[in-house]
């Protein structure tokens, strides 16, 4: 029905974040299946890597709750079964629905203090050859970040693949963090690589400040970034603005390099 009216139909999913804090799970959710998929902040990774089931993900929820800026529970990108499975879903859904793209979503960590399970402890411990698994990354943070950065980026490439394979000439866009250098080091999503790459064939940089001169330098530096064939989609937070500030932004989106918008 879309085509016939001359409109793509593009894939959103929400890729790591699996759950808001406090709100019940339903019946079959992924973390009630596997409670030791979800990432851990580093102030529950002791307690963590002895607790199962429900008291590990409480622990997760009021550590993570703590940290502030935290939407919820995310799935560990560390976890090859949390690979494997996305991965399959990614597959069902490009085999099952002819799209013309695919949206990757929260396809970054919330914040530095993740990702503490055992799984990625033992990576980053193989990775370096060290020995004590929880002190590795207070003794080697700039190792640990760069870990962080390969793992996710490896897991980007792993859906882009499995993407292509099903739908070849399928577009995929991911939504990053607009500030390049928060992304990098905060987010450990690696986006600027991702483009150059080819990971990634349209981005769309969260640009939800209400701010028309921050939003424009976002838009702009997200734009220099982009390759040729490369759109950039700039987001613009409708839920922060009223009517005419949305139809100012897009205005300005257009005015700064943005081949389209996320609304």
């Amino acid at each position: 029905r879309a085509r016939a009216k001359g409109l793509q139909v593009h894939a959103w999913v929400d890729i790591l974040l699996a759950a808001h804090f406090g709100q019940p799970l339903p019946s079959g959710h992924v973390l009630l299946k596997h409670p030791e998929w979800a990432m851990v902040p580093k102030s529950a990774a002791t307690a963590t890597l002895v607790a199962s089931g429900p008291r590990r993900l409480r622990l997760i929820m009021e550590a993570g709750r703590a940290e502030g800026d935290v939407e919820g529970y995310y799935l560990s990108p560390a976890i090859p079964a949390v690979g494997d499975h996305l991965e399959s879903v990614v597959r069902e859904l490009l085999r099952s629905y002819p799209v013309d793209g695919l949206h990757l979503d929260f396809i970054r960590y919330p914040g530095p203090s993740f990702d503490y399970p055992r799984e990625a402890l033992e990576g980053f411990r193989r990775a370096t050859g060290g020995t004590d698994l929880l002190g590795g990354p207070a003794r080697s943070p700039a190792a640990w970040d760069g870990y962080r950065r390969q793992v996710l980026t490896a897991f980007a490439t792993r859906l882009a693949d499995a993407a292509r394979v099903e739908r070849p000439g399928l577009v995929l866009s991911a939504a990053v963090a607009p500030d390049e250098a928060q992304a990098v080091s905060q987010k450990f999503q690696d986006w600027p690589r991702w483009l150059a790459s080819g990971i990634l064939t349209a981005l769309c940089p969260m640009t939800y400040t209400p701010d028309n001169r921050l939003f424009q330098q976002q838009v702009e530096s997200a734009s220099a970034r982009a390759g040729l064939g490369q759109p950039v989609w700039a987001g613009v937070a409708a839920y922060r603005l009223d009517v005419a500030g949305i139809v100012e932004k897009i205005a300005l989106a257009r005015q700064s390099g943005a081949r389209g918008v996320v609304i």
